[in-house]
C-alpha cells in the first residue's frame, strides 16, 4: 500500500461509489433493530463523532481523509463550524468542492477541501480546534507521521476522534487477500491507535467498541453497491461503456462484503477513539 495507490483506488471508484453509498462513504450507526436507511445511519454516525469532538459554532475542524466531504459539510451546515478536509484522491477533492459550492453561501464560505498527503499536512501549527479521521487511517501507511502531523496542527487542548475498522486478531490469509483486493489496504491492529497516539503526544481519553452498532452497514452497503453495479441502458446498448469496469468492481465488492460481515465481531471490529492534545 502506498499513498498514491490509495488515491488512485478512490479516483477510479469516485463517481459511482458516491452514488452507491448515497451521501457519504463510511459505516453507519444502527439501532438494535437495524431499521432505517443507510443515509440515516451514516448521519447518526457523523453526529456521534462530531459530539465527541466537543466543537462549538465558529471553531475549526480538520477532516483527515475527508472523502466527498459530506460529514464535514453536515457539521458546518448544522453546527456552524469551519470545516477543512484533506484527501489524496483528486476525484474526491473535486466532488467535495462541487458539493460545497451547492451549499448555502455561509456554509460554502466556511468549508474547503484540499488535495494532499495526510502525512504531510499543509497547514500551520495550532490552527484547528479538533480533528477527526473517519475510516481513513487504515489507508495511511505511515500512521505515526499522520498522527504527529495532526497533533502539530491542533491547538493545545484540541481533540482528535478516530472511527475505524480494526483487527482484534490477525485476519486469516484468505480474508486479508480479499480485503486488500477490494480496499487496497488493511485495518490496523486494535491496540495500534492507543500506542501510536501516545507516541505522537496525545492522551487517549476514551475508547468505545461500535462493532455491534455498525455491523448492519456491510449488508446495507452491499445492497447499495449491487444496485449501482447494474449497467445503464446506454451501456447495454453498446453506447457509453466507460463506467463498465467500475460497475464490475462495485459488483465484486457487493458480493464480497457479506464475507467481511461474517468476520465482524470475530477478527474484525469497529472502534471510536478519543484523544486530547
Amino acid at each position: 500500500m502506498t499513498v498514491d495507490s490509495v488515491g488512485q483506488h478512490y479516483d477510479r471508484l469516485a463517481e459511482l461509489d458516491q452514488a452507491a453509498a448515497g451521501r457519504a462513504i463510511h459505516m453507519g450507526c444502527w439501532d438494535e433493530d437495524g431499521q432505517g436507511t443507510l443515509e440515516q445511519a451514516m448521519d447518526r454516525h457523523t453526529d456521534l463523532v462530531l459530539a465527541r469532538t466537543g466543537l462549538r459554532a465558529g471553531e475549526r475542524l480538520l477532516d483527515v481523509g475527508c472523502g466527498y466531504g459530506q460529514p464535514a459539510l453536515r457539521a458546518a451546515r448544522e453546527h456552524g463550524i469551519h470545516a477543512t478536509g484533506i484527501t489524496n484522491s483528486a476525484a474526491q477533492q473535486e466532488i467535495a468542492e462541487r458539493i460545497a459550492r451547492q451549499q448555502p453561501s455561509d456554509v460554502a464560505a466556511r468549508s474547503r477541501f484540499d488535495f494532499g498527503d495526510a502525512a504531510r499536512l499543509p497547514y500551520p501549527d495550532a490552527c484547528f480546534d479538533a480533528a477527526w479521521a473517519i475510516e481513513s487511517l487504515l489507508h495511511m501507511p505511515d500512521l505515526g507521521a499522520v498522527l504527529a502531523g495532526i497533533h502539530r496542527v491542533l491547538v493545545p487542548g484540541g481533540r482528535l476522534v478516530i472511527a475505524d475498522v480494526v483487527q482484534y486478531r490477525t485476519m486469516p490469509d484468505e480474508l486479508r487477500q480479499l480485503w486488500r483486493r477490494l480496499l487496497v489496504s488493511e485495518p490496523h491492529d486494535a491496540h495500534a491507535f492507543t500506542d501510536m497516539l501516545e507516541a505522537a503526544g496525545f492522551e487517549v481519553v476514551g475508547t468505545e467498541d461500535l462493532t455491534a452498532r455498525t455491523r448492519h452497514s456491510w449488508q446495507a452497503l452491499a445492497e447499495s453497491f449491487q444496485r449501482f453495479s447494474a449497467p445503464l441502458p446506454t451501456e447495454r446498448s453498446g453506447g457509453d461503456v466507460e463506467t463498465g469496469p467500475v460497475r464490475e468492481r462495485l459488483a465484486q465488492m457487493a458480493a464480497a462484503l457479506p464475507r467481511l460481515d461474517a468476520a465482524f465481531g470475530d477478527c474484525l471490529g469497529y472502534v471510536l477513539v478519543e484523544a486530547g492534545r
